[in-house]
């Protein structure tokens, strides 16, 4: 029996080489009407951003958690987690994280606010402070010049 060499292929695998993820940037833009704050976080990587708006510590329902997926096969979340917003970019080798206190951005911007309030009050008291005190002398010196002579009756004789 002669047996004659035959290739034969026992196992195949496919390989994917993947780098580490990137880092992620995580940014925010606070606004406030009257009544409420308004937080819009935006996560970036290289090549993807995903946005996630909240009124004030609450993100809307609907857009609770955002999720995109490169063509690398890495994927970048942004969500709320209690008081914070994460920003995470992962992969199969690798997971990076950013995570920030939502409060942190929308109470520095409403401190700003209350100070510039306080500021221009000041302004106005002290202005109507002056022009009180310059109406005062003024009816002062106006009473002064009009003040009744003493009168003479002259009587008949």
């Amino acid at each position: 029996m002669v047996v004659s060499p035959k290739e034969q292929i026992l196992a195949q695998y496919n390989v994917t080489v993947q780098d580490p993820v990137s880092p992620v940037d995580l940014t925010f833009t606070c606004s406030s009407s009257s009544s409420s704050y308004n937080l819009t976080a935006t996560c970036r990587t290289d090549d993807i951003s995903i946005t996630l708006r909240c009124d004030y510590l609450f993100c809307n329902q609907e857009e609770a958690e955002r999720r995109s997926v490169t063509k690398s096969g890495s994927s970048l979340h942004i969500y709320q987690l209690q008081e914070s917003i994460v920003c995470s970019h992962s992969n199969q080798v690798s997971q990076i994280e950013s995570k920030v206190k939502i409060e942190t951005h929308c109470i520095e911007l409403a401190k700003k606010r209350n100070i510039t309030i306080i500021n221009i009050t000041r302004i106005i008291l002290a202005a109507l402070l002056v022009v009180v005190f310059i109406l005062t002398v003024v009816i002062r010196k106006c009473k002064r010049k009009t003040k009744p002579e003493e009168m003479m009756y002259e009587f008949p004789e």
